[in-house]
């Protein structure tokens, strides 16, 4: 594809398309990650303190930690290759394409705060049930 006429379609689409959809994706993309990266670094800092303090609590709930901390690093995985599947959307040269990346822009950052829900719920349930 010719680059003008690539950034003429570009164009078109963030024109025709409701450009205050891509910004409010944008803005749920960055939230995600914004939660999940934030989540893992204090459920680090939580791991640091029950080990510190002693490490039998740990052992009872390490598979709470082990599961939510997957959720919030799956989590932020799916919401920085969420940005990737918004470009390829506003890149794709035909329909199939398009509706393609459009339902990988929108479901991943949905999914990621459902990720993000789950770990959170995981790590609660852990908590009560060991402490």
């Amino acid at each position: 594809m010719d680059k003008e006429l690539g950034r003429a379609v570009v164009k078109k689409r963030l024109e025709g398309n409701q450009p205050d959809f891509f910004e409010s994706l944008v803005h749920m993309i960055k939230a995600a990650m914004l939660l999940n990266s934030g989540a893992i670094i204090a459920m680090l800092g939580f791991i640091q303190a029950i080990v510190s303090k002693d490490a039998s609590l740990f052992a009872a709930f390490k598979p709470y930690v082990m599961l939510s901390c997957a959720c919030f690093i799956l989590g932020a995985w799916l919401s920085a290759t969420s940005f990737g599947s918004r470009l390829q959307y506003l890149r794709a040269e035909n329909e199939n394409s398009m509706t393609k990346h459009h339902l990988l822009a929108t479901h991943k950052p949905r999914f990621a705060i459902f990720l993000f829900l789950a770990g959170a719920i995981l790590c609660f349930v852990g908590i009560f049930k060991t402490f």
